[in-house]
């Protein structure tokens, strides 16, 4: 079932928008996307089962008590986007000690809460997982990281991180944000700055007396199957202003592509994929746009990501806008 695009009031934004950072789970603040991570320097959210698990505040040891097995793991489950290709999900573990043996499953919050083993090791070392390939999972899941000690009398194990990425898509909360992202500073034409402002936010603002500018992220390499969906989520901008979504292509002839327009605060989800007609690995931009005429107009920015998110279909024809008579000025 496809969600619908998200457009939010000014005066319900805020709330709303304070609600969805949540899904916006990003380490570092731009870059690939941390779907779940833990750093064990506090294990209180954590639950046992004949174990005990402590901290020393940078690793977590769990130990078996007489039974001489058992597991642990979060109290909490976590829902996060798994990608849509092979490859495109990766569990890290790092132990930094095993004594008996230490198994790494993933549980999907369905009855009857299966367990699917990724790691299983004797010793100590740094381990990865190709979650995508072993689980075969797509789309919004929640699920737990399970982790089982055993075959020692009693068996521990210390952990100094556990960590499972997204690593087909990329994000920027900017928190800060991307320093490679371009405007007017760097490529004199573009019309508009790109400025990292207090909290997670970015502003883009059209430089004086233009009626236009954008302003460009980094140059992404993407796998366009395995992330597909571009979202942004949009803070605020200038009453009379609107902001516009594009996709510009980095390798070969110039192409652009529009993917939408917004003119209040809200959550922007393309499916960028089925516009651009794209498959396959591709090099490209996101654009992200201002207009006002003759006014100074600006957008704030709370994110903006690639993932396997769900997206409502293209629309049938593209509209005629200001934007599109002025868009190839966009090079």
């Amino acid at each position: 079932m496809k969600k619908v695009v998200t457009i939010l009031s000014r005066r319900t934004a805020p709330a709303l928008l304070s609600l969805l950072a949540g899904l916006f789970v990003v380490v570092p603040a731009f870059g690939q996307i941390t779907m779940w991570s833990e750093d064990f320097s506090d294990v209180s959210d954590w639950s046992t089962f004949q174990t005990t698990i402590t901290s020393d505040g940078a690793v977590g040891t769990i130990t078996t008590d007489a039974n001489n097995w058992g597991k642990a793991e979060p109290i909490a489950w976590t829902e996060a986007e798994f990608g849509c290709g092979l490859h495109s999900d990766e569990l890290t573990v790092v132990a930094t000690n095993v004594y008996g043996r230490l198994q790494v499953n993933i549980m999907e919050e369905v009855p009857p809460y299966t367990e699917i083993n990724l790691i299983t090791t004797q010793t100590s070392g740094t381990f990865t997982a190709d979650v995508s390939a072993i689980t075969g999972w797509v789309g919004l899941k929640s699920f737990k990281i399970v982790c089982w000690v055993d075959w020692q009398a009693p068996a521990s194990v210390s952990l100094d991180e556990i960590s499972l990425v997204n690593t087909g898509g990329w994000a920027d909360d900017f928190d800060p944000a991307d320093p490679s992202w371009r405007d007017d500073n760097t490529n004199p034409g573009f019309n508009a700055v790109f400025t990292d402002i207090a909290g997670p936010y970015a502003r883009v603002q059209e430089v004086p007396n233009v009626a236009w500018g954008k302003v460009l992220s980094p140059v992404l390499t993407i796998d366009v199957d395995a992330a597909p969906t571009l979202t942004a989520v949009v803070q605020s901008d200038a009453t009379l202003s609107n902001f516009v979504f594009g996709i510009q292509e980095e390798e070969g002839a110039y192409q652009y592509f529009e993917l939408g327009r917004g003119y209040d605060a809200g959550v922007f989800v393309y499916d960028y994929k089925a516009i651009t007609g794209w498959s396959g690995t591709h090099t490209f931009s996101i654009m992200l746009g201002v207009e006002s005429g003759d006014v100074d107009g600006w957008v704030v920015f709370d994110s903006v990501k690639l993932d396997c998110s769900d997206a409502p279909p293209p629309p049938t024809a593209t509209e005629n806008t200001s934007w599109g008579s002025v868009k190839s000025l966009f090079r």
